[in-house]
């Protein structure tokens, strides 16, 4: 099984292939595999944005249980 199966069947979603559907608070993974709270927002741009990724590209994201 790839890092990738493992991350799915635990119910993550890769932010390369789906956003989340509406703003708010979401668990992230990085690139560095750092898990931390992130907020997703559409900036005034209307590009999907994460806040406070700290630094390092968000890969992974689930909803906050």
């Amino acid at each position: 099984m790839t890092y990738g199966d493992q991350m799915r069947a635990e119910g993550w979603k890769n932010t390369y292939d789906q956003k989340p559907e509406k703003p708010g608070m979401y668990l992230v993974e990085d690139h560095n595999h750092n898990r931390f709270t992130a907020e997703f927002a559409i900036n005034e741009f209307k590009v999907p944005v994460w806040i406070g990724n700290r630094g390092y590209d968000i890969c992974w994201w689930k909803e906050k249980e």
